[in-house]
């Protein structure tokens, strides 16, 4: 027959889906078993846990990207190289010129495809205003940069969790800093001790940290003096927002975060509806949108 690939069809892997259905044998339609966690996973779940069951469970995302991410992805990007002392860094030794280059090298059009060139520019433009208030900032931080863009994985209730810490420093007197960058800026900020991403990055400092050259930079054991969120994009004075990181809130958080993992575990995806469906893309979708 015309177009029959026999090789093609003896790779086919046979399944029983059809038989069990013939048999009458329930099929689950919502497997958490290997589902794979992180800081916004948590979030999103706590947010509202349809959200995260069309986001995580069923892996429906959106497959247009926003330039909003797009622009703090980039931004990231830059300030990881330059700060990053392993081989491929600056070792946070640079300029804004050096920052720039950085930008304009790596430059990737393709994330602007849906977009004009006059938004490609100002997109542009506005991160360059970003990069000066960074390289002012670096300028003036007397810490020492251990480490950027560091891979921590870890377990909770079972279940497996990946994150990215985006800068460890160590202070003149030997302390750790963990430092998140944070573009766009929010008229308000929750308080920082109940914060889920920092408090998963201190564990994961106490856990131990290596660099992405397997040496270690963190030993277990060591809870970082300070957990930082740094805005660049909001006024002067408004920039830097510190956690005094302890052990006790350190436990509580993870204690919580075990809490939603058995939630997730016994598959409670009740949504939540409010005033974040009006940003959720899954709204068009979704019969509890509000």
């Amino acid at each position: 027959t015309d177009g029959f690939d026999l090789k093609q069809f003896l790779r086919i892997k046979p399944n029983n889906m059809i038989d069990k259905e013939l048999k009458g044998t329930v099929i689950p339609t919502i497997d958490v078993s290997d589902i794979r966690l992180s800081k916004s996973g948590f979030e999103t779940y706590l947010k509202c846990p349809q959200m995260f069951k069309f986001e995580r469970v069923w892996n429906s995302r959106p497959s247009v990207t926003s330039t909003t991410l797009d622009r703090g992805t980039i931004f990231h990007d830059v300030v990881a190289k330059a700060a990053d002392p392993g081989p491929d860094g600056l070792s946070n030794v640079h300029k804004l010129k050096d920052l720039v280059k950085i930008l304009e090298d790596n430059w990737d059009k393709t994330k602007f495809l849906n977009s004009t060139k006059f938004e490609e520019a100002l997109v542009k433009k506005d991160i360059k205003g970003i990069l000066g208030v960074y390289q002012k900032w670096t300028e003036s931080n007397p810490n020492k940069v251990v480490g950027t863009e560091i891979e921590f994985k870890m377990k909770i209730g079972g279940k497996r969790i990946i994150g990215y810490i985006d800068r460890i420093e160590q202070t003149p007197q030997g302390d750790y800093h963990l430092i998140d960058y944070k573009t766009g800026k929010p008229k308000r900020i929750d308080p920082l001790e109940d914060n889920i991403q920092l408090n998963l990055y201190s564990q994961a400092c106490k856990n131990g940290i290596k660099d992405k050259q397997g040496k270690i930079i963190v030993k277990a054991g060591t809870l970082p003096k300070k957990a930082i969120l740094f805005y660049p994009e909001k006024d002067d004075g408004e920039r830097i927002y510190e956690y005094d990181v302890t052990d006790g809130q350190v436990k509580k958080i993870m204690q919580e975060l075990e809490e939603v993992v058995k939630q997730i575990d016994r598959k409670e995806f009740t949504a939540t509806p409010g005033w974040h469906c009006k940003w959720c893309d899954y709204r068009n979708i979704c019969e509890e949108a509000v």
